[in-house]
């Protein structure tokens, strides 16, 4: 990582110095991949790298791994970068951006997708949305596609609801713990788990005194965001023991 401390210029000279990096152990060469970024940035100490080298390594094409692999850890990454609001923006709608299909409309994928219409996660569903891309796929798998389809509706217009006129009664830090639910686990299988954790934050904020569970939701947020990149770590259930011991 020291290597790292070499690099410096624009976005795009980080990134294109990034891509050329290596490092010899033994005889063998090694190079950087997207989930070294959190180890990376440890060694970055000032706002003016971070501007530079910090967003190359968290976004650009350095390496072939996406910046989409760093979704579990977007909220310690973010937290770099809250000297400048743009760039954090910037940082986790890449991070949080999902896989587009570029099919033409005529072959669209086996799940009814398309250029013309892109998956837009699972909480942006529409009405355009499910009615394009039931009529794109094969009438052998409309019933199953339809079934999903309103499943992500009714997700859709909860998650919706809950930031609306939930979240902002909730400050800073459990607002990053449900936005992390929300954000950072989409997956239809898991609709119930987070709709049920959501439910339980809002009804461990009526009993809290305001004050000494937003130090606790901190602390774990940060513990979280370390231990997430191990294997066999699954997040809802960490989610789940940890609420089960505050409240």
């Amino acid at each position: 990582m020291s290597l790292l401390r070499t690099i410096a210029g624009s976005i795009d000279v980080c990134n294109q110095a990034l891509s050329v990096l290596y490092f010899e152990v033994v005889g063998h060469k090694y190079t950087l991949g997207r989930m070294d970024v959190i180890d990376a940035l440890a060694q970055i100490t000032t706002n003016e790298s971070l501007n530079t080298l910090g967003v190359a390594l968290c976004i650009g094409s350095w390496t072939p791994q996406p910046p989409a692999n760093l979704r579990r850890h977007c909220i310690e990454i973010c937290q770099r970068f809250e000297h400048d609001s743009e760039l954090a923006e910037m940082v986790k709608t890449n991070i949080l951006k999902t896989s587009i299909c570029t099919r033409p409309p005529e072959t669209p994928n086996r799940q009814g997708h398309h250029r013309l219409n892109t998956f837009p996660g699972i909480c942006g569903w529409t009405e355009n949305y499910h009615s394009t891309r039931l009529a794109s796929v094969r009438p052998k798998h409309r019933k199953k596609v339809n079934k999903k389809l309103k499943k992500m509706k009714v997700y859709s217009e909860f998650v919706n609801m809950f930031r609306e006129d939930v979240v902002p009664t909730l400050g800073k830090n459990r607002t990053l713990l449900v936005d992390w639910i929300f954000s950072y686990n989409e997956s239809l299988e898991k609709q119930s788990t987070v709709v049920e954790l959501a439910g339980r934050i809002v009804e461990k904020v009526k009993l809290d005194d305001g004050n000494s569970w937003d130090a606790v939701v901190n602390n774990w947020i940060s513990k979280m965001s370390r231990v997430s990149k191990r294997r066999g770590r699954k997040p809802l259930c960490r989610l789940n023991k940890f609420l089960n011991t505050v409240i």
